[in-house]
């Protein structure tokens, strides 16, 4: 009987650890599938992208790319700004995330670096870091007031990517020694942190005109338009006529003519962060409505009329005197 017993334990184990074993062959059978699940795993976190820093940029964005380790393209580095702010954003790709961000922008030789000329991001003005692992995208917001026209940006990031290993980046341009020198496996010139240049990008300043001659219409659409697109629906400048001129006066019919004059403008004005956010948020709330006629009612929530009052408030400042 004790014979019996120990042989139907060892025949117990034995269909134990196969059916473990099995189960790890199947996981790791695909090594795509199992790189996927790291990724979506509760040690490495799920990847997100958190939404952007909205604003109309002035100009063109200068783009860099953001290489990690010396030689791997991991993402970018944008830089932009409206009439009030520089906007430096950090994107990565692929199975990059990003874990800490020094900044600087500014004079060129106020940049903080040793007495071996190597910049110490500890000390550069702008930081962040990310303790849940999984941010994708990051945007620093400096007023274009401390920012002389033309202007020194170094961006210093710490990468993470399968669960653990790390990498500096930095933002791709012109490497601040150029001492020679060995470090690891890279010879040649101090360490290889890198900054670019870059310049305020000029705002074009358009006036905008009245909704008593922007929708009478009579005078032609900025831009040569004739059709414009809001909330999913297509207004022409006669329909919007109508609507402006006939009663009774509601947010959904403000909301609607506010928005479409932002966007009859396009890149010709450019509005504040604050102002195109209230937009989307207007906008979104058309887009629930349905077509606006010239006979539609609609009273906005809180938000949204908010949203209608700093349009308003800024579209009546760029009026066209």
């Amino acid at each position: 009987m004790k014979q019996t017993q120990t042989l139907v334990l060892i025949l117990a184990l034995a269909l134990t650890f196969g059916l473990a074993s099995c189960k790890k062959e199947n996981n790791t059978s695909n090594p795509q599938a199992q790189a996927t699940s790291d990724m979506m795993s509760t040690k490495c976190g799920r990847i997100t992208t958190p939404p952007p820093v909205t604003y109309q940029p002035c100009g063109t964005p200068l783009v860099v790319d953001l290489i990690a380790g010396q030689h791997t393209d991991a993402g970018s580095v944008t830089v932009a700004n409206d009439a009030n702010n520089l906007y430096v954003t950090y994107t990565v790709t692929g199975n990059w995330r990003l874990s800490q961000l020094h900044l600087y922008a500014g004079d060129c030789a106020q940049i903080p670096v040793n007495n071996s000329g190597n910049p110490v991001p500890g000390q550069f003005p702008y930081a962040t870091s990310f303790n849940n692992n999984n941010t994708r995208t990051y945007t620093f917001t400096i007023p274009l007031t401390r920012l002389g026209n033309c202007f020194c940006v170094a961006a210093h990031a710490t990468l993470s990517n399968t669960c653990g290993s790390s990498e500096t980046a930095w933002g791709a341009g012109t490497r601040f020694t150029t001492t020679t020198a060995t470090h690891g496996s890279y010879s040649g010139g101090g360490n290889w942190a890198t900054y670019f240049s870059a310049c305020k990008q000029p705002c074009t300043t358009t006036c905008i005109l009245n909704p008593q001659l922007l929708f009478n219409g009579e005078n032609a659409w900025p831009n040569a338009a004739t059709v414009v697109t809001v909330g999913g629906y297509n207004y022409t400048a006669s329909g919007t006529s109508t609507i402006y001129y006939n009663d009774p006066a509601n947010d959904a019919k403000n909301g609607l003519l506010l928005v479409a004059t932002l966007k009859l403008y396009g890149n010709t004005i450019s509005p504040p962060s604050n102002v195109t956010s209230a937009a989307t948020i207007v906008e979104n709330w058309l887009a629930t409505l349905g077509q606006i006629t010239d006979t539609s009612q609609f009273t906005a929530p809180s938000n949204v009329q908010t949203a209608i009052s700093t349009l308003a408030t800024w579209e009546s400042s760029q009026y066209c005197p």
